[in-house]
């Protein structure tokens, strides 16, 4: 297997600029996400690797060989497609050693090479099937199947476990992942979806308008968002983001909320005024790090109940902050209804603060340092 690197990628469709100066560095045999909406750039950066597309400006380093300008069957890549991409007249067998057959290889090594990929992919009973006889979830198996008997130095899978209903995709996301371990792969998995990115990847590239918003592992990008893109985009639900302006009065330090005040504890209030140059921030804090309660307790901010989701061994309670909603993970037996007056109080050491203009990180309460990235 090997490291890729990207150096100063750019990719233009047209007047758009699908791809913008990625420079990114995957590390031999770790499995990478690119993580982020749809439109974001993350395919075009797969395909210009397996060179499906031409970069306009930049390199493609596989190991320590620029593939830059060689073509697809050169770069020792393969790619893994939503579609799976199956050849539907063609059992599983065949499809598997579709690969080696292009290359003329002699039947005894292909029929022991696909005895072996189909054990490993546990689809040994399936290899006399056509793909519309099998699953989704059999069919994602053969077109990886078909990746792996190539033994090349990347794989490259686009969206493979979209198609999947809830329950397989689960279960797909763990065998691709022991897969990945057991091959000792380089693998740049393409989602959507930050549970599968965060379940499965070493690191995650979250990527938005082109660029690499934040690249690290699942802990930084969850713990550390470097921008609100990032804190908005990762977790489920998303991390809560407040408009609001920080404020000094007799001594005390306090956010304004639209009319209403929240004070904000002495310690992290003059770490902030020091750190700031506009009063005019965004205040984040995750469902998980607010407490909700049916009486005034000090401290407390009031809020009214939006809406209430219960989820069987939890609930996710909705509430109105001033004009603005917020989402609260609770214990099953919170009993105020849609309506209702509610109080909430926050894990201030757990609160993040960007600035409002660049949506850059000021500060995390965890260590009242920037965590710029």
């Amino acid at each position: 297997m090997s490291k890729v690197t990207l150096n100063g990628l750019t990719k233009r469709f047209g007047k758009v600029e699908a791809v913008k100066n990625v420079t990114l560095k995957i590390r031999d045999g770790e499995f990478v996400a690119l993580l982020g909406p749809s439109g974001c750039g993350k395919t075009t950066i797969l395909r210009c690797i397996a060179g499906l597309e031409k970069p306009d400006e930049g390199d493609i380093y596989i190991g320590d060989k620029m593939v830059t300008r060689l073509s697809p069957p050169d770069r020792n890549v393969s790619m893994v497609f939503q579609s799976y991409a199956l050849y539907p007249h063609m059992t599983a067998f065949d499809n598997i050693a579709f690969p080696l057959w292009i290359r003329k290889r002699p039947r005894d090594e292909i029929r022991e090479k696909v005895k072996k990929t189909a054990e490993i992919l546990e689809i040994s009973e399936f290899l006399n099937r056509k793909p519309g006889e099998l699953s989704g979830g059999q069919c994602q198996r053969v077109a990886l199947g078909r990746a792996i008997i190539r033994n090349p130095a990347v794989f490259l899978l686009d969206e493979p476990l979209a198609n999947l209903d809830a329950k397989l995709r689960i279960s797909a996301r763990g065998e691709l992942k022991r897969l990945q371990k057991q091959l000792g792969a380089t693998m740049i998995f393409v989602t959507h979806d930050q549970v599968e990115a965060m379940t499965m990847a070493e690191r995650i590239a979250v990527m938005n308008n082109g660029v690499i918003e934040q690249f690290g592992s699942t802990d930084e990008i969850y713990q550390q968002p470097a921008n609100m893109f990032v804190s908005g985009f990762i977790g489920t639900p998303a991390m809560n983001l407040i408009k609001c302006s920080l404020v000094e009065r007799g001594g005390s330090i306090s956010l304004i909320l639209d009319t209403n005040t929240l004070p904000v504890p002495d310690s992290i209030g003059r770490a902030l005024i020091e750190k700031i140059k506009s009063s005019d921030m965004v205040f984040g804090i995750r469902p998980e790090d607010i407490s909700i309660h049916e009486k005034n307790k000090p401290n407390s901010y009031k809020t009214k109940v939006y809406v209430v989701e219960p989820l069987g061994n939890e609930k996710l309670v909705t509430v109105e902050m001033g004009n603005t909603y917020s989402k609260v993970r609770t214990r099953l037996d919170f009993k105020q209804e849609i309506g209702e007056n509610a109080w909430v109080d926050f894990d201030w050491n757990r609160a993040y603060f960007f600035d409002k203009r660049t949506g850059k990180v000021i500060m995390h309460g965890l260590n009242k340092s920037a965590n710029r990235r």
